[in-house]
């Protein structure tokens, strides 16, 4: 595959409607799940932070009420007891219980401190001891959202009226539990949206573009010449691609139908024009009177053309040559050079002069023709005596009279318009000298106007110049030479091709 093939595919792929609607589709899933996990993220954050802090309340109010109840002393005794356990139950492992200058009297559990208290948390404490100030807060109580942790300090009554305090720090068990479980869940929730996506994206793939693809493939088929190429799925949803596809195999049905009767009617043409160019060989003579002096090349756009030549023999003295090519191709061309051919046998009967028997042809095709049907011809009599060739032109190419001895070309102009196209028009002839060795070009206009791949034709300055430097070679040689290098040259016909090189005895 060549790099501009790779090119060409990678356009269409990114053209390809699966692929752009499958882009379009994941990037809205994303978006969808995204945002998803964002709300539902930030809303359970949100019951999360409003529960942690409830519980944080609810947990200082109850410690607080357990210390007014109580005093403790500085031994262990039921107050304490009674503390712990609440403190416990409220899912506090481990407390101190400090004076104020910082010395510890109690610990348990997990104790933050080892024997003395920050300086940092006695100067919290001031806070809580100051008696009547409006500063003064029953208990001190930090939260850190980010680790749902809190620090608990509150004044302590004790037995013999000292200061003392106590304080913990813990984290909420049950709220980072749910906060893990929230994690569980939007993961859970992710990974079912992009299982409902994938699920969903196949469903759609399965659902149009399978039969989608499958039409596609029937199109291909059929214009690779598989005629009997269909939709092929089972139509049962009745929706829209199921009406599609049954009007795909309709017309399917009906293309197929038509394309053999097209080829049954080519068929049927085919051969009648096949019997056409039978009967067309049937106006051409059998001999001709030039005998080895005269070579030909032939090439019909179609089975029948619309280019025709004949011969005459006047006596022993006169020889003639006709040359006619009618307008248009195929049947209507050749059915024009049937009724010149036939009109041409009883102008010929008239007259031996080029000029009156052109002048004759023309009305009487004048009169057997509409005005759009039209032929330019030549007709060329050679006097073998005098040495003179006559000759008259109706529209036609000018033939080209080419004289070896001084390599000069000359072109026999045109002595009137085309046959068929204008009633009561005389065509005056004229007459060459001959010399020995002297050559005779005929040719249709096919020769000339031919084209290449380039666009350009074969043109008159090309036939010359290979006149030219061919003329050495004899009349069959020199044709073969032209005709080949004019076959090599082009690339599309788009007329009949006649060629007739003739040397002058």
């Amino acid at each position: 595959m060549s790099f501009l093939d790779k090119i060409r595919n990678r356009v269409a792929v990114s053209r390809s409607l699966r692929v752009q609607i499958g882009l379009f589709y994941t990037a809205l899933a994303l978006i969808n799940i995204v945002f998803a996990s964002v709300m539902i993220f930030e809303n359970q954050t949100d019951l999360l932070l409003s529960n942690f802090k409830f519980n944080a309340s609810n947990l200082a109010s109850d410690v607080v009420q357990t210390l007014g109840r109580s005093p403790i002393s500085k031994k262990k005794d039921p107050a304490y007891e009674e503390l712990n356990a609440t403190l416990k139950a409220s899912g506090v492992s481990g407390f101190v219980i400090f004076a104020r200058n910082g010395e510890v009297i109690f610990q348990e559990g997990d104790s933050p401190f080892e024997r003395t208290v920050p300086e940092e948390i006695l100067r919290k404490t001031l806070e809580l001891g100051i008696e009547g100030s409006i500063l003064r807060k029953p208990y001190n109580l930090e939260l850190n959202t980010e680790d749902f942790r809190l620090e608990f300090m509150a004044p302590v009554q004790s037995t013999d009226k000292s200061e003392l305090y106590i304080y913990t720090a813990l984290s909420i068990r049950a709220i980072q539990e749910r906060q893990t479980d929230l994690y569980k869940q939007i993961a859970l929730a992710v990974v079912w949206m992009v299982l409902f996506h994938i699920l969903f994206g196949i469903f759609v793939y399965r659902l149009i573009f399978v039969r989608v693809e499958k039409l596609r493939t029937a199109s291909d088929l059929m214009a690779d010449g598989n005629l009997k190429a269909r939709a092929d799925w089972k139509m049962q949803r009745s929706d829209e691609l199921d009406d599609l596809g049954e009007a795909f195999n309709s017309m399917a049905g009906k293309i197929e139908e038509t394309i053999e009767t097209i080829t049954r009617l080519n068929t049927e043409i085919q051969q009648e024009l096949e019997i056409g160019k039978e009967v067309q060989e049937l106006f051409l003579p059998e001999k001709q009177p030039f005998e080895d002096q005269l070579a030909m090349f032939f090439r019909p756009l179609r089975e029948v053309s619309g280019d025709v030549y004949h011969f005459y023999q006047f006596g022993s003295r006169y020889r003639a040559l006709f040359f006619a090519d009618a307008s248009g191709h195929g049947v209507s061309a050749a059915l024009i050079t049937t009724i010149t051919v036939m009109s041409l046998h009883d102008a010929v009967a008239r007259s031996i002069k080029p000029w009156s028997i052109l002048t004759d042809l023309n009305n009487r095709i004048m009169e057997r023709l509409q005005a759009n049907f039209f032929a330019t011809a030549v007709f060329f009599i050679l006097d073998d005596k005098t040495r003179t060739l006559y000759y008259s032109n109706a529209g036609h190419n000018a033939p080209l009279y080419i004289r070896p001895s001084s390599g000069e070309i000359l072109e026999l102009e045109k002595c009137g318009p085309p046959l068929g196209m204008m009633d009561e028009v005389e065509y005056p002839g004229k007459g060459i000298k001959t010399r020995p060795g002297d050559r005779l070009l005929i040719y249709s206009d096919g020769l000339v106007e031919t084209r290449n791949g380039l666009g350009e034709d074969f043109g008159l300055d090309r036939v010359k110049e290979i006149l030219r430097s061919e003329i050495s070679h004899s009349p069959q040689e020199q044709l073969e030479i032209l005709s080949s290098t004019f076959v090599s040259y082009v690339t599309e016909y788009k007329d009949d091709v006649s060629i007739m090189l003739l040397e002058l005895p």
